[in-house]
């Protein structure tokens, strides 16, 4: 079913519509979209307050190692930074890069597909970032690690794979497609 489900999400006219007519909304500087947002936004937080013990007790955390730290600044940066970096890498297949930047498990199970297509000849180059959404802090957890902050946001790519005679074998050079990002963030203590 489920399978199903995606096929016709991925292939659905009126979901590209509605997905086209967000992205318009997302993006747009039309004064009533800005206003629209600011309503939207404030149910979004209203209902989603639930989280909000444990995003307390990961920001009192945090703040007790970094006084300084504060939620948009940290949102801008993975933003402007980690975001960039971490996709880059991954769709280029640096793993000098990504082991920079990734837990041993995180890296482990984004670096063992580069490996393999790398190994089979393939190349990844073709496939590129094209844009990123807003960062949104989601909620957080207390884990054995330390604090932990999740974060949403959406990433615009052109996903190919070609094989070693530059033979499209996966994707579509024209088609973007927009990918769903939920990432849990610690700090390397």
């Amino acid at each position: 079913w489920y399978s199903g489900f995606k096929t016709w999400y991925d292939q659905s006219p009126a979901v590209e519509k509605l997905m086209d007519w967000k992205l318009k909304y997302d993006e747009s500087d039309s004064r009533l979209a800005r206003v629209a947002r600011i309503f939207t936004d404030g149910i979004h937080s209203a209902l989603h307050s639930t989280t909000g013990t444990d995003v307390s007790q990961v920001l009192t955390e945090i703040a007790k190692v970094d006084p300084n730290f504060d939620k948009d600044q940290f949102c801008g940066f993975v933003q402007t930074v980690v975001v960039p970096n971490v996709l880059e890498a991954q769709v280029r297949g640096d793993l000098d890069v990504l082991g920079d930047w990734l837990h041993e498990v995180p890296f482990r199970q984004l670096s063992e597909p580069i490996k393999q297509s790398k190994d089979i000849g393939y190349d990844l180059s073709a496939t590129r970032v094209l844009d990123t959404g807003r960062v949104e802090l989601v909620t957080g957890k207390m884990m054995d690690q330390g604090p932990v902050v999740i974060v949403s946001f959406y990433a615009h790519i052109i996903d190919v794979v070609k094989n070693k005679d530059g033979k499209v074998i996966q994707g579509v050079e024209e088609k973007v497609i927009k990918m769903n990002h939920i990432w849990a963030l610690s700090r390397n203590m």
